[in-house]
């Protein structure tokens, strides 16, 4: 199949909504990579700009615009296909295939149920949950393609002595409350402050705008975050190393996830994840395999205390940088 993509060359354009630092983003861009690699012409189009352009490789070409725009790109340069995000049904994206590109549409964590044989040509989800979902709605046949990474370059360091106290790493965009939860962080974060570990949060929208939409968790974070702010993309697997190292982990809130990047890469460099059992997130998270998941309905005591205490068992972290790494490399690279 590889060899035979190599010798069609093929001209495609990855579409999506929204240019935010968010994990689909990431994926286009590391999708448009690979595909650039095998000699193929490909390039980006976003309905909005975003704080994710900054972060665009300057050898990828990036286009903003409307359906209209889209649709004089697709004709004037001749675009053999288009790959967009499911939910751009409500872009109007489908109309790329009166022109006579194809559309192929993967779903990375909400299912939509406008899609047919009749306005797609193929439809992917990046998890087995959501491809479970996604087609009981569809009559299209949805394969599942699971989100992977770059294994040589989030790759695990040994760690012969832990630089704590151990780094808690919070990683996701804190304006999404229903989602990433927040909230559920702000509510343990000064229970795992007093028990002496250091929070880090990896969110790019920052404390004045996430406190637009969570006031009151912003005000729980602050006076008990050491960091909170982006950490540039190239910069990404040293952070992982680093919190890997202190003997932290990566800690997910979420609601649910599609096939989340981010619990991925830090697995990949030896960093443990710590989730909820929800869906998305219990593929990407194996207690056999390093990880821990927990009850989403923890309360926060109990919660915290489940923190502070599998990061203060050296010996079974020391078990979980390594079986988790093993892990990333083995399902997901």
């Amino acid at each position: 199949m590889a060899g035979a993509l190599e010798k069609f060359k093929m001209k495609i354009l990855l579409a999506n909504e929204g240019c935010i630092m968010g994990g689909v983003e990431t994926w286009m861009v590391s999708l448009s990579s690979q595909l650039l690699a095998r000699g193929h012409q490909c390039e980006l189009f976003f309905f909005n700009h975003g704080p994710m352009e900054q972060n665009l490789p300057p050898d990828i070409t990036a286009h903003f615009g409307d359906l209209a725009d889209l649709l004089k790109l697709v004709s004037s340069q001749g675009f053999d296909l288009v790959h967009a995000n499911s939910t751009d049904w409500h872009m109007g994206v489908a109309a790329v295939r009166s022109l006579g590109a194809k559309l192929v549409l993967t779903s990375h964590g909400r299912s939509v149920p406008t899609w047919n044989p009749l306005n797609c040509d193929a439809l992917v989800s990046c998890s087995r949950w959501e491809a479970e979902e996604q087609q009981a709605l569809t009559g299209v046949p949805v394969r599942t393609v699971l989100n992977g990474i770059d294994t040589g370059r989030f790759k695990a360091a040994e760690v012969t002595e832990v630089a704590g106290p151990p780094i808690v790493a919070w990683i996701g965009r804190g304006i999404n409350v229903e989602q990433k939860r927040i909230d559920k962080l702000a509510a343990i974060a000064p229970l795992l402050h007093r028990g002496g570990e250091r929070l880090h949060l990896v969110e790019p929208y920052g404390p004045e705008e996430v406190s637009k939409v969570a006031p009151e968790a912003v005000r729980a974070l602050l006076p008990v975050v050491d960091f909170w702010g982006a950490v540039p993309v190239e910069e990404m697997a040293a952070f992982y190393l680093k919190v890997a190292a202190s003997g932290g982990c990566v800690l997910s809130t979420s609601s649910f996830e599609g096939l989340p990047l981010t619990l991925l890469e830090a697995q990949a460099a030896g960093c443990p994840a710590i989730g909820p059992d929800v869906r998305g997130v219990n593929e990407c998270i194996d207690p056999k395999h390093g990880g821990f998941l927990y009850p989403f309905e923890t309360q926060v005591e109990e919660l915290a205390s489940l923190i502070i205490k599998t990061l203060g068992n050296a010996d079974e972290m020391r078990w979980r940088r390594a079986a988790c790494a093993q892990f990333a490399r083995d399902q997901f690279s």
